[in-house]
């Protein structure tokens, strides 16, 4: 994803996180021009769960109303490909205990190359 980003968005600042201090934050923390913070949980799948543990989902709730998302990469096995889909954090507590397929995600994205769509809905989704 970081090559991703730095290919659409080059002043767009990419932090991985990893802290076994604070569980449950999310994996990336993105800041922009200017200056606004955006939270990441990055997820992986090829099937219809998503494993969301309960300190993630705890994190998400908490902060659903900043700009903190779950962006999920499934990938379909028999035609061998994948797409993306991003949710906001206030659907982390859906995700966690349904089949994700019936929650409806914000944006699905299946161009492997252009992830522009993705990181414009991250930048520019206000929140109160």
């Amino acid at each position: 994803m970081k090559r991703k980003l730095k290919k659409t968005h080059p002043t767009l600042i990419a932090t991985r996180l990893e802290s076994w201090a604070l569980p449950g934050v999310p994996d990336l923390l993105l800041c922009d021009e200017s200056g606004n913070f955006h939270f990441v949980e990055l997820k992986h799948t090829n099937t219809k769960q998503i494993k969301i543990r309960p300190q993630q989902v705890a994190w998400l709730d908490r902060h659903k109303h900043a700009s903190a998302w779950i962006l999920v990469r499934q990938d379909v096995p028999r035609i061998k490909t994948w797409n993306i889909k991003l949710f906001r954090a206030d659907q982390a507590i859906s995700l966690a205990l349904e089949d994700y397929a019936s929650v409806p995600p914000v944006l699905v994205c299946e161009d492997r190359e252009d992830w522009s769509p993705v990181i414009q809905k991250i930048l520019t989704v206000p929140f109160a």
